[in-house]
């Protein structure tokens, strides 16, 4: 589906279960998201609202991995990277 040439009153989801069908999750657990705040989405009286637009942003930066973890550079002082000795007694093993 082209989402650039989508029109404001298309981009709108009125309702927990059109927002329920739309992120294909069951109502019992979208009904739970909304209300704990998990899904950016608003009331306008009593009637869950959101848009597509958004709900698509939020689960493309929920569901991407972390970036991957690159390797420090050796520390210059020598150190390698443990604990310092303990002081004191030696602890009984």
């Amino acid at each position: 589906m082209d989402y650039e040439n989508e029109t404001l009153a298309d981009d709108k989801l009125r309702g927990a279960d059109a927002i329920s069908c739309f992120i294909d999750e069951p109502r019992g657990r979208t009904y739970y998201m909304l209300e704990s705040g998990l899904l950016p989405a608003g009331k306008i009286g009593r009637t869950w609202v959101a848009s597509k637009a958004v709900l698509r942003a939020h689960y493309a930066r929920i569901t991407n991995s972390p970036p991957q973890r690159t390797e420090r550079p050796p520390r210059e002082n020598g150190a390698n990277g443990l604990a310092p000795a303990r002081r004191g007694r030696p602890r009984m093993r």
